[in-house]
């Protein structure tokens, strides 16, 4: 006995199913055609699948006693059941592949967020160091600097200590009396 294809025809097959009281058929087949469908994102809530799949489990658990006690619509009954199982499967592997595609995406956000972390600790780490070679310039720099103040105080000490000793030659040629001296120049420039 031929019947309408349910993927081609499906609204046909429903008649096809009240038109012979398979009251079983034509709620698998109602059911089948409830199955979750993706969201906007492209993925199934996976609770609401789950329990789809749960039940038309258990209508496909009833559908198989259905099939012993009319074995003239075996034909018929076997593609549904063949639907809801393969219903089933493509939803499992969805889920499958759906938790895998969610585990990759999440293991590259943490990859990111490690990155970002490393980056931002190079960084900081890279501006401590730069600051302590700023530092460790500056401390070279002050110690040149008291360097050349020292060396500079000590050839102006020795300067001055060369002046004293010039200055107090001149005034010393031996009598002791620089007053003296400067009265005579004066008295025979007068003269």
């Amino acid at each position: 006995m031929s019947f309408p294809s349910p993927s081609e025809a499906p609204v046909a097959f429903l008649d096809h199913l009240k038109a012979l009281n398979l009251d079983l058929g034509l709620e698998i087949f109602t059911y089948y055609q409830t199955q979750p469908s993706e969201a906007s994102d492209g993925q199934l809530d996976e609770a609401r699948a789950r329990s789809w799949c749960g039940g038309m489990d258990m209508l496909l658990g009833k559908l198989c006693q259905l099939e012993k006690s009319q074995p003239e619509h075996q034909a018929l009954l076997s593609v549904i059941g063949e639907l809801g199982a393969q219903q089933i499967t493509d939803i499992d592997e969805q889920l499958t592949e759906q938790k895998k595609a969610d585990t990759t995406a999440k293991e590259k956000r943490e990859e990111e967020e490690h990155f970002q972390i490393d980056q931002v600790r190079l960084a900081s780490e890279w501006a401590e160091q730069e600051r302590a070679e700023r530092v460790h310039k500056l401390d070279a720099e002050r110690a040149a600097f008291e360097l050349a103040k020292r060396e500079l105080a000590l050839k102006e000490k020795a300067f001055q200590d060369v002046q004293k000793s010039l200055v107090g030659d001149n005034d010393n040629d031996g009598d002791g009396n620089k007053d003296e001296d400067k009265n005579d120049d004066e008295g025979s420039k007068s003269a």
